[in-house]
């Protein structure tokens, strides 16, 4: 009996529904994607934690690359920040060093006396990333430095301070009467860490409840010296937009400002304090100090700006992790090479006042990034999907092969291309775990299967041929049967010529 042929549902299935299945996997990821890209709410009812769902920390990750990406390709974006109207005016470990005093025991009055720098030289808006929570000491040297402080920021009349919110049962920190008093503007520090390593948004504006029932609206730190700059007052315009003058200025759908940082640390003009406090450092703490105290420094530096007065040194109290921060995967690291071979791959932690003026900037001049809304970047997706689709499962393997992998980096190109002139931060990781982390193999492993089942199929026809002509024919006529790929059971009519001839002496 010839053998039985093979009729499994599995490989019936991948022979005569392969198109079928290919449609439904394509369709598959792309649904299971959308899906995890979801912005999935707290308990809190916010989006903070998950704002791009279950793809959220693969999104920050890819929005780094887009930042580091940009800042080798375009080495003129480097140099952004020292076109921003802001100053620096950084205790950094020079003046540490130069002061032989602690960071955490510097005198108010010396904080004093750069505000009042600032000031004489005409800055626009002064800000002090310095808390002044408490007295700052019993002594009546610690008193008379409060009082210098104090009197200080009342004369320059454009100082704004800061305040830290209630978190996690800690109280707020928030400036002594008499220094809020004399302060224009108080704005809260807060930066938040989208994946508690590095900060990449922040909150604008923050609305707290009263102990009487009334709703307060609290003003970040950055904002403040945005609105202090321009003379204007930042509104909300719905859930997910702020106005501030002309500038409407997009949020995040958790409510966050995108921070369109200027570039790695350093990246803003800075001054360092000892250049302004070096005769305080010789009469006072030291000296025999490393610094000129003839030192002049221009107007310039101070005049109609921002100046930031705060810590920089290496043991801050607020050191923040950004997009340049974090250390690169090899393949990162690789291709930011080939675009410059000296762009630094060394993350750098970024001090709070440069956060700070990274988050001021953005508001007064930044290019507003943001993502397109959920339904659009469900498209994104969906679009290299169904051309690598169509390359896995019409053409040749090789060919599908590098029609995926073309798609790879041309959802990188366009994504780096869409980020960089349009400020779109279009869902590349995503889109990348779409077709090369799930359709790529999935489809592969798929078009085997099928290959394979064909093949079964067409051995098992042969098998079955081969055994009926094999007890009627020889296996060379049967294969020659066999190699035509009709075989005619009833025979075939031809033209044909014979030849009859006799044999001597034999006869039929």
């Amino acid at each position: 009996m010839p053998p039985k042929r093979n009729y499994s549902f599995v490989p019936h299935l991948l022979r005569r529904w392969y198109w079928a299945l290919a449609v439904l996997l394509t369709a598959a990821v792309w649904a299971a994607v959308s899906l995890a890209m979801l912005p999935r709410e707290d308990r809190e009812g916010s989006y903070s934690s998950r704002p791009y769902g279950y793809t959220t920390g693969l999104e920050d990750s890819a929005l780094d690359l887009l930042f580091q990406l940009r800042d080798a390709r375009r080495k003129e974006t480097r140099a952004r920040g020292l076109a921003e109207p802001i100053t620096l005016v950084e205790v950094d470990e020079e003046s540490i060093r130069a002061s032989n005093v602690r960071l955490q025991r510097w005198p108010r009055d010396w904080y004093a006396r750069l505000i009042d720098r600032a000031s004489e030289a005409g800055a626009n808006t002064i800000g002090l990333d310095v808390y002044v929570s408490e007295a700052g000491g019993l002594s009546e040297l610690d008193k008379e430095a409060d009082a210098k402080l104090v009197e200080s920021i009342s004369n320059a009349g454009n100082v704004v301070l800061v305040h830290k919110l209630p978190e996690g049962g800690s109280e707020a920190i928030v400036p002594l009467p008499e220094f809020a008093e004399a302060a224009w503007a108080i704005g809260f520090a807060d930066l938040p860490s989208d994946d508690a390593i590095s900060v990449r948004s922040a909150q604008v504006t923050k609305l707290r409840r009263e102990a009487d029932g009334k709703v307060a609206v609290l003003d970040s730190f950055g904002s403040m010296l945005a609105q202090g700059f321009t003379e204007q007052q930042i509104t909300k315009l719905g859930e997910l937009t702020l106005r501030l003058g002309e500038r409407l200025i997009p949020l995040r759908n958790d409510g966050n400002l995108q921070i369109d940082f200027r570039g790695r640390t350093p990246s803003f003009t800075r001054v360092s304090a000892k250049d302004i406090l070096c005769a305080e450092f010789k009469r006072t703490s030291a000296p025999d100090a490393a610094c000129d105290p003839s030192k002049q420094l221009a107007a310039e530096l101070f005049r109609d700006r921002i100046v930031i007065i705060g810590a920089t040194n290496n043991d801050a109290p607020d050191l923040f992790g950004t997009p340049y921060y974090l250390p690169n995967p090899f393949p990162n690291r690789l291709m930011l090479r080939l675009f410059d071979s000296e762009v630094a791959t060394v993350g750098k932690h970024m001090p709070g006042i440069e956060v700070h003026a990274n988050v001021a900037a953005t508001l007064l001049n930044g290019k507003h990034l943001a993502r397109p809304t959920y339904a659009r970047q469900t498209l994104f997706v969906l679009a290299p999907l169904v051309i690598v689709a169509l390359g896995l499962f019409r053409l040749r393997a090789v060919w599908g092969l590098v029609i995926t992998l073309a798609a790879g980096l041309g959802i990188l190109a366009f994504s780096a291309w869409a980020f960089e002139t349009r400020g779109l931060i279009l869902p590349l990781a995503s889109a990348e775990l779409a077709t090369l982390g799930l359709l790529a193999p999935t489809g592969f492993l798929l078009r085997y299967a099928h290959e394979r089942a064909q093949r079964e199929e067409q051995e098992a026809e042969r098998a079955a041929i081969m055994d009926i002509f094999s007890r009627c024919v020889s296996p060379e006529v049967a294969d020659e049967l066999y190699s035509k790929g009709e075989v005619v059971l009833g025979g075939e009519l031809r033209v044909v010529t014979l030849i009859f001839t006799d044999i001597r002496g034999f006869t039929t």
